[in-house]
């Protein structure tokens, strides 16, 4: 069996960006056994999607030895195990990573830059893509429809957590009206994701917290508030502003995260790796773009919405945006 090994390290979004060349490349060597460097949860949803057949974390210390230079003592200390192909999507200026590929007995080695170059207008799905020509593999004839989806059990437990049940959760230090309630499935739900890996790409706090009014009092639908670790500033402003009853999932796996957006109707983001996973597994998504270029980073999906707040944040009205997502969800496919 042929045995690829892939690098692609970086956070959350940098690794789901590579999901249509990774079925590219399923399709076009279905016995490969393909291993994945990167992101750990990410690795593990794309395993789980059969994207890859392995996904081991950058943050294992011993994947230190594929980016140093080895000594004559450490000749065959790496413990990956034999493979036919490597490919590395980073900087490798002094040729230490592709030797080390080499070591692991690759005979084609590629490396590529982890992302286009700036000015290109190039998309990065785009570039990654277009990097794996020397397989037969382009751009041109990839696919992007829903290519994640969440385990069954997984789901299972979204559904029994969005399920009704009796009384009402008051959030820690929210100010009146936000209130944490379960809700009716039958209600539509739209996910909202105030955060980013950079405030600088964050749409202000407070234009969600009136997009989560405007859904739930004007289209009756349910505000589901997703909040990571960097995430905390932005849903606590957030919070300060609603004025309506909402949902918030804190600090959830990758894996039940992934399971309660695949029962979300739509759902509005910022330019963020949880953005790209909602786009991946097709529930309609509204992208809001401030300061990075949608044409190199916007989300790759069936239903995808694209709004963008140049110069000023309060540029994008958040009536504006809750019509757009209200329409996303009338029109889902859940619908």
């Amino acid at each position: 069996m042929t045995s690829f090994l892939l690098l692609r390290v970086g956070a959350l979004g940098d690794l789901l960006l590579l999901a249509p060349a990774l079925a590219a490349l399923r399709a076009r060597f279905p016995r490969a056994r393909l291993t994945l460097v990167g992101h750990g949860e990410a690795c593990r949803m794309l395993a789980a999607a059969s994207l890859v057949d392995a996904g081991l974390s950058q943050e294992d210390p011993r994947l230190l030895e594929l980016f140093s230079t080895p000594d004559s003592s450490a000749a065959e200390s790496l413990w990956i195990g034999k493979i036919d192909l490597g490919i590395a999507w980073l900087a490798d200026e002094d040729g230490t990573v592709a030797a080390n590929l080499r070591r692991l007995g690759a005979k084609l080695v590629l490396v590529a830059p982890s992302a286009p170059p700036q000015g290109s207008g190039t998309h990065i799905t785009d570039h990654l893509l277009d990097s794996l020509a020397p397989l037969g593999i382009s751009s041109a004839n990839a696919t992007f429809g829903p290519l994640l989806s969440a385990p069954a059990n997984e789901v299972e437990w979204a559904r029994n957590y969005l399920a009704p049940r009796t009384g009402t959760r008051t959030l820690k230090g929210a100010p009146t009206g936000a209130t944490l309630v379960p809700h009716d499935r039958a209600r539509r739900i739209v996910a909202i994701h105030p955060g980013s890996g950079s405030p600088s790409k964050n749409w202000p706090a407070k234009c969600f917290a009136e997009v989560a009014v405007k859904l739930a009092w004007q289209e009756a639908m349910v505000p589901l508030l997703i909040s990571g670790p960097a995430d905390e500033l932005a849903l606590g402003e957030l919070l300060s502003h609603l004025k309506c009853r909402a949902t918030v999932a804190r600090d959830l796996p990758l894996s039940r995260l992934a399971a309660l957006l695949s029962l979300c109707d739509a759902y509005v983001g910022n330019d963020s790796g949880v953005t790209h996973l909602a786009a991946l597994l097709g529930v309609p998504t509204v992208a809001l773009f401030g300061p990075t270029d949608p044409a190199v980073w916007a989300p790759r999906g069936l239903d995808v919405t694209v709004m963008r707040w140049a110069g000023e944040p309060g540029s994008l009205p958040p009536e504006v945006v809750a019509e757009t997502v209200a329409r996303a969800a009338l029109h889902s496919r859940k619908a």
